[in-house]
């Protein structure tokens, strides 16, 4: 018997194959096709996956931020109160990213007397935008409200007066929460005076120094020797200003404008026109009260060296002088002002 297969039998294997696997070879998958098929399919899975966490994890951030919202009982309170402090606590739930709306919300808190329910939302504000110093600064003076440790609140209070140290009232809580801890520093300033028509050598001596202010006291002497001669002159003005406060607050009085009389007769006729008064109405604006006769035209010009004066407003003095509001930069170490006729 031959060991070779027959046609026959090699013919009936072939088929009996092709009943196993009816697929033809160019149409069998590959291994390596198969291997990338999965691949292409795990890629997809975990994809779906990562958004799904991502945005579980997002979620369950908002709820988390949700939680910490307070909601305090306001049955008590008035209905128009209890709907105001709906709204505003609806208004943050909608807006969790917004330090506007926590210290919104803190605010309404606030101003009726829910200290603690107020306290965590002007810390999240604060913490939210720290360069708004709104927030820092009613944070210390809730801190304050609820009787915690000085240290707390004179930490903001500090770092308000750090970027608006202008503002008064901040200088007045760190002092009173440094007495709260038996601590309180001294003060000081330094003083400089400036010419306006008055000449420095020969109307007056310039004067400079720093005064030193025990812990409460407020008022200091500043002496400055008028020039003496034998001229008949106009009234003339010179400027004494504060500068470099520590552990202070200038109050009305950051610069004041001293006036040097003819001690001889009568000054020649002439229409006395002046800057008669300065008020700082906040941290960036001066308040100027412009006097002298009817119908007289006057230009405000102001400057930071003496060198050169810039005109900033125009006007014509009616009912015996008129207000105009200077802008402040809180970065400029000294500014001043004057007035002239019209050139």
């Amino acid at each position: 018997m031959s060991s070779r297969k027959s046609k026959a039998t090699r013919r009936q294997e072939r088929a009996t194959r092709a009943q196993a696997d009816p697929l033809p070879d160019a149409a069998r998958p590959r291994p390596r096709a198969r291997r990338l098929a999965l691949l292409i399919v795990l890629v997809l899975l975990g994809g779906g996956g990562l958004l799904w966490w991502n945005r579980s994890r997002a979620a369950s951030g908002a709820a988390r931020a949700a939680l910490d919202v307070p909601d305090p009982p306001t049955a008590g309170l008035e209905v128009p109160v209890q709907e105001i402090i709906a709204q505003a606590r609806t208004n943050l739930l909608a807006r969790l990213g917004s330090a506007d709306a926590w210290g919104w919300y803190a605010s309404v808190l606030d101003a009726h007397e829910l200290y603690a329910e107020a306290e965590p939302c002007y810390r999240r504000a604060h913490e939210l935008a720290p360069s708004d110093v709104r927030f820092g600064y009613n944070l210390a003076l809730v801190l304050e409200s609820l009787g915690a440790d000085p240290d707390r609140s004179l930490e903001l209070y500090r770092e308000v007066a750090r970027q608006e140290p202008t503002f008064p009232p901040v200088h007045v809580h760190i002092a009173y929460n440094l007495s709260r801890k038996g601590d309180l520093e001294g003060a000081s300033a330094a003083y400089q005076t400036a010419n306006v028509s008055a000449t420095a050598g020969a109307d007056y001596t310039a004067a400079s120094g720093v005064l030193s202010f025990a812990p409460g006291e407020t008022n200091k002497t500043i002496t400055i020797a008028i020039a003496f001669d034998d001229d008949i002159e106009l009234p003339e003005t010179f400027r004494v200003r504060l500068l470099n406060l520590t552990n202070a607050a200038a109050g009305t009085f950051t610069t004041n404008t001293v006036t040097i009389t003819d001690a001889f007769g009568d000054p020649p006729a002439a229409p006395i026109i002046s800057i008669s008064s300065f008020n700082a109405i906040s941290s960036r604006e001066l308040l100027l009260r412009v006097t002298g006769p009817d119908g007289s035209a006057v230009v405000i010009e102001t400057t930071t060296d003496f060198k050169v004066w810039t005109p900033v407003h125009s006007a014509t003095i009616t009912s015996g002088g008129f207000d105009w509001i200077a802008p402040i930069v809180p970065t400029e170490p000294a500014r001043f002002f004057r007035v002239s006729p019209p050139r």
